[in-house]
């Protein structure tokens, strides 16, 4: 493995990703897709995940779609672009992405987790608290799943809680926990 490896470049952009340092990252995983075809998509969605975290969400879409492109059929590429759009506010197209992605993926809790998500954000409590459910079936440990449907059911008032700040209350919008988003990277 050398620096004319698209592996080489995608596990070193994979390890400085998961230190924080995403810009630098996003080079690293930038120079993977420019030199391999053999994981193409691979480097490409890891691409859109650190511009994802980075908050460059167009770029994001942008690069997700190109994942797509080569890999339609991995959940992974649909999960990211539907974390880009919900970021960018389009709730229907980000809910799309995630359903496809459920489509591709039922048995993975992320993805049920972020429709759970973009539902919230479009008021639709009672298919949030079925679609956490489900995450919670699929992944009973992740404190997330449970956080989430604690939040619906604090929405809907079925919940002794307190709904301090609504922006922040609604999940898959914290941009300071990527607790989520690093377990739906931890499958790699």
């Amino acid at each position: 493995m050398g620096d004319r490896d698209d592996n080489f470049w995608r596990a070193k952009g994979e390890a400085l990703f998961h230190l924080g340092r995403r810009e630098e990252a996003v080079a690293d995983f930038e120079r993977a897709t420019e030199l391999g075809p053999g994981a193409a998509a691979l480097n490409w969605w890891w691409r859109g995940s650190a511009l994802h975290l980075l908050r460059r969400h167009e770029e994001a879409l942008e690069v997700y779609e190109r994942a797509i492109e080569l890999a339609p059929e991995e959940p992974r590429n649909w999960w990211g672009k539907g974390g880009a759009l919900r970021e960018l506010d389009r709730y229907q197209e980000s809910l799309a992405a995630f359903e496809r992605a459920i489509e591709l993926g039922p048995d993975d809790s992320s993805n049920w987790w972020g429709k759970g998500g973009v539902l919230v954000l479009l008021d639709r409590y009672e298919d949030a608290l079925e679609v956490y459910g489900r995450a919670i079936e699929l992944a009973p440990e992740n404190a997330q799943n449970w956080k989430a449907k604690g939040e619906a059911l604090c929405h809907l008032g079925r919940h002794d809680c307190s709904c301090h700040d609504h922006a922040a209350s609604r999940p898959g919008r914290n941009h300071d926990d990527n607790r989520t988003w690093d377990h739906h990277h931890s499958h790699d």
